[in-house]
C-alpha cells in the first residue's frame, strides 16, 4: 500500500496559497491544492497499523513498508509515519518532494507531488509520468482511471465526511476510492480522506470484507502563510 498520507500525506481552516502557485509552481492557485498543502517545510505525523495476517498482506499487490527494526511498535503492526515537504525540483514543471521517515527507523523515501489544472500529480519514482491522486472537478462522481492500469480506478465519492482523528475533528472531508478490481481476486480498496487546508488526514484499506490497513494524522505542522 502506498503510505504517502501524505501523503498518505494528510490543519488549517481555509484555502492555502501554496507559495503563491498552488502547489504546482507554475500560475495560479490549482483548484485541489486547497487538499493538499504543498509548501517546504509543511509536515504531516501519522499512526499506522497493519491489521491483516502475514499471509494476507503478502497477497495484496499494494504491500505495507517492509517491517524494519525499530519501525513496528506492537505485535499488529503500528508505527508512526512521518512526511515532510523537503524542497522542489524541476522536471517538466515544479515538483514537491515529500520524504517518508518512519520513528524508530534511519530509512527514508521520497515522493514528488505537483498541483495542476486538473487535479493532484504524484510520483513514485522521477522516471515515471505519475498519476493523479485528485481530479477536478471536485465533486461526487468523479471517475478516472490509472493510465497504466486498467483494473485500477478512482472516484471522488464525498464532500462532506466528517473525520475524527488526534490531530483533530475534520468537517467537509473530500473522500477518494482508489480501487483495484483483479478478476478472481477480492476486491482492493483504499479510501483517503482530504481535509480543506490540511491534506490527507485518513486512509484506509479494505480487501473484501476485511479492513487490513488504516492511518490517522496525529500531528501536523502547515504554514497558514503559504
Amino acid at each position: 500500500m502506498r503510505r504517502y498520507a501524505w501523503f498518505g500525506l494528510p490543519a488549517v481552516a481555509a484555502a492555502v496559497m501554496l507559495g503563491g502557485c498552488g502547489g504546482g509552481g507554475d500560475g495560479d492557485l490549482q483548484p485541489t491544492a486547497v487538499y493538499m498543502p504543498l509548501a517546504v517545510g509543511n509536515e504531516w505525523h501519522y499512526d499506522a497499523i497493519e491489521l491483516a495476517s502475514t499471509t494476507q498482506t503478502a497477497a495484496l499487490r499494494r504491500s505495507l513498508p517492509p517491517r524494519r527494526p525499530g519501525r513496528i511498535t506492537t505485535a499488529q503492526g503500528q508505527w508512526e509515519e512521518v512526511i515532510t515537504i523537503t524542497r522542489t525540483i524541476q522536471s517538466a514543471g515544479t515538483w514537491y518532494v515529500a520524504t517518508l521517515e518512519w520513528v524508530g527507523d534511519t530509512s527514508v523515501e521520497e515522493r514528488y507531488l505537483r498541483h495542476d489544472s486538473r487535479g493532484l500529480l504524484w510520483r513514485d519514482t522521477l522516471s515515471e509520468p505519475g498519476y493523479y491522486r485528485l481530479r477536478t472537478p471536485l465533486r461526487v462522481g468523479t471517475f478516472w482511471l490509472d493510465p497504466f492500469d486498467d483494473q485500477r480506478s478512482f472516484e471522488i465519492v464525498s464532500t462532506t465526511d466528517t473525520v475524527s482523528t488526534p490531530a483533530g475533528v475534520f468537517r467537509r472531508c473530500l473522500v477518494v476510492e482508489d480501487v483495484l478490481d483483479v478478476p478472481g481476486d477480492p476486491l482492493d480498496v483504499i479510501t483517503t480522506w482530504f481535509a480543506e487546508g490540511v491534506g490527507l488526514v485518513k486512509e484506509t484499506q479494505h480487501v473484501g470484507a476485511n479492513l487490513v490497513y488504516t492511518s490517522e494524522l496525529i500531528g501536523y505542522a502547515v504554514d497558514p502563510g503559504t
